[in-house]
């Protein structure tokens, strides 16, 4: 097998994987999305009522300043749910179990690794050090203080690649943030 076919095979099992990653991905956002989406709706009824109640007492005020309490109220209990969504996710995120965070762990290096073609140190949080002692190539940085991911460093410490578990899911929250919102405050 010539040395182009053995690339090329490289490069065709990378994307595999890639798109494996991807899918695995989006199985995972949607999962945690849909969790979000029923707990949201619950919590949303308990807001509805409660704003109903805020309706009433602010229909005794000047109808002005009523409606600015009452829209300034509701985009603070939707903010509170969407806080208390985000917060169950992370919760979520930080109770995989040990293979599977090895794995994830294992793919976001690789992604990294990709992007970084030095890539020399990796960090993490303490509780995963051990799942990610065993990476090729990789010199364990020391232990960051997040709920799971990995940080990976080019050989000079010149430039980092974040994919803690954190960044990626505000990266999410802040992409998703809009379209969850309509679909949880739907009216």
């Amino acid at each position: 097998m010539g040395l182009e076919n053995v690339i090329d095979e490289i490069i065709s099992q990378a994307e595999k994987q890639k798109q494996e990653i991807i899918d695995q991905g989006k199985q995972e956002a949607k999962k945690i999305v849909d969790e979000a989406m029923r707990k949201g709706n619950e919590q949303a009824k308990k807001f509805d009522e409660e704003t109903r109640r805020i309706i009433g007492e602010t229909k005794k005020m000047e109808l002005s300043a009523g409606n600015i309490k009452t829209h300034k109220m509701m985009l603070e209990a939707k903010k509170s749910i969407l806080d208390e969504v985000y917060n169950q996710v992370i919760e979520k995120v930080s109770k995989i179990d040990s293979s599977k965070r090895k794995e994830i762990l294992h793919k976001l290096v690789e992604r990294a690794e990709k992007e970084l073609e030095d890539a020399k140190f990796v960090y993490c949080a303490g509780r995963d050090k051990e799942l990610v002692s065993d990476m090729k190539g990789l010199k364990f940085g020391g232990e960051i203080d997040c709920i799971g991911g990995v940080i990976v460093e080019n050989s000079s410490k010149t430039i980092k690649i974040n994919y803690t578990f954190d960044v990626l899911l505000k990266d999410v929250k802040e992409i998703y943030l809009n379209e969850i919102s309509k679909k949880i405050f739907q009216s």
